[in-house]
């Protein structure tokens, strides 16, 4: 497991500047714990690609079977585009299901590393933190900026 990149922050640290909520330090370090994960990840926006190249071919497989097929009479030529977009529609399927299934993966991996390192963090707290920062503020706020970054990954 990597080390500890956590440390107390005052408000003042974790308020978003100039109105922006994600900083650039904080996707740098949210980029620490995607880093790992780069495979799969490139491989499922290599999936993005082909799944949106499987997208273009069904308009395309359209205009052949209705100008050519259809328009021109030519039956065998229509049987074979029908297949062709069959075959498309599959392929599609498939892609786009791999892509969810290796992103969802993937995400729950890294907010299972995240929720890891963050509770050893919080178990790591003096007393004196937690006499100054109520437990049910430290819940929901690990709580929701965990979810919203769980949200960002497996959306």
């Amino acid at each position: 497991m990597r080390g500890t990149r956590f440390r107390a922050r005052t408000s003042e640290e974790t308020r978003p500047r100039d109105g922006h909520a994600h900083d650039l330090a904080l996707a740098r370090r949210f980029l620490g714990y995607v880093r790992p994960y780069r495979t799969p990840l490139l491989s499922a926006m290599a999936l993005l690609f082909v799944s949106g190249a499987l997208e273009l071919a069904g308009p395309y497989l359209t205009k052949i079977a209705i100008d050519d097929a259809i328009g021109g009479g030519d039956q065998s030529l229509l049987g074979k585009v029908v297949l062709a977009f069959i075959g498309v529609l599959v392929l599609s399927f498939v892609t786009n299901y791999i892509q969810h299934i290796i992103m969802t993966r993937t995400g729950q991996t890294i907010m299972m590393d995240l929720r890891t390192e963050l509770f050893r963090h919080i178990q790591k707290m003096g007393l004196g933190w937690f006499d100054r920062n109520p437990a049910g503020r430290v819940v929901s706020r690990v709580t929701a900026d965990v979810e919203t970054l769980n949200e960002l990954l497996t959306a």
